[in-house]
């Protein structure tokens, strides 16, 4: 037998554009109180750790800054390591002071904090998709949006108010709408690199999608009647569940920031919130709904 003939072709060379850029992220979190901790949990000290992906994961050994601090991690570190260590502990505070719960009942605990809140910090570097983080954030509270004014049509079915009430959500349906096609045409929404086919064909669905429900809910308010109501709220219903449809973004942006409180090096508790509710964007529709704000969290 003749050996087999193996045909080589050259592949297409990759086009460096279609890779995002990588830039730096900074995960900033200060903790306001810490309550209604669990009496079992009472008599152990305890700290808080944040963290986005293996960046500020302290207690799994993926923390440099942590380890830098650690009595039992390996010293005498010089020259380049030390200029490292040096560099990734400024990156990093992303554990609290460990303190131990206090209480006045003996049933709940908390965490004494009083006036001087533990501050943490983590810096990073992800891709930069955030153009996608973006574009749901606009789409989730053209949703939210609707979803309240809904909620307030419903609470005044009886009333004579409630076609006003539907009239007024829709107009406000449709500005949204027409806003988020005017901002995700303009260039504010991220950088052109990094696009993947997905992105572009997402981009032109949503904008397609947007625009007719801006369309339709401006026509469907001129037909709201005393008489069709309760057909034209259908109708408004179903523009809700086509707007749910486009929120999420199928690809991967940040990834998800942990909030975890640490006993006896052991993880008890934590809270998980997707990277895109915590986003900044100079844009408001852009930002994430905990961006900046002082959030009451229930950790699991």
């Amino acid at each position: 037998m003749a050996p087999s003939e193996v045909e080589v072709e050259p592949t297409v060379p990759i086009n460096e554009t279609a890779y995002a850029r990588n830039e730096e992220f900074f995960l900033f979190a200060t903790i306001m109180d810490a309550t209604m901790i669990d009496k079992k949990l009472g008599d152990k000290p305890m700290y808080f750790e944040i963290s986005i992906g293996n960046a500020g994961n302290a207690l799994d050994g993926h923390n440099e800054s942590f380890k830098m601090y650690d009595p039992g991690s390996r010293g005498g570190m010089s020259g380049d390591e030390d200029d490292l260590q040096e560099v990734v502990a400024g990156s990093w505070q992303s554990t609290t002071p460990s303190s131990k719960p206090m209480t006045h009942d003996k049933i709940y605990y908390f965490l004494p904090y009083w006036d001087d809140k533990p501050c943490l910090h983590v810096r990073s570097t992800w891709p930069d998709y955030r153009r996608r983080m973006y574009n749901s954030n606009i789409i989730g509270k053209i949703v939210d949006k609707m979803e309240e004014g809904l909620s307030e049509v419903q609470l005044h079915l009886e009333d004579s108010t409630c076609e006003k009430l539907l009239k007024t959500t829709l107009e406000e349906l449709s500005a949204n709408c027409n806003r988020y096609v005017s901002i995700s045409k303009s260039s504010v929404t991220g950088p052109g690199v990094g696009k993947t086919k997905l992105d572009k064909e997402r981009t032109k669905l949503c904008q397609r999608e947007l625009e007719n429900i801006g369309i339709m809910s401006r026509n469907l308010k001129a037909l709201v009647t005393k008489s069709s109501f309760k057909e034209r709220l259908k109708t408004a219903q179903s523009y809700l569940q086509k707007l749910k449809f486009l929120v999420e973004d199928p690809q991967d942006s940040l990834p998800d920031v942990f909030i975890w409180v640490i006993s006896s090096g052991r993880r008890v508790a934590y809270q998980r919130i997707p990277g895109r509710e915590l986003i900044y964007s100079v844009v408001d529709e852009e930002c994430g709904r905990h961006c900046g704000r002082v959030q009451t969290m229930f950790l699991k």
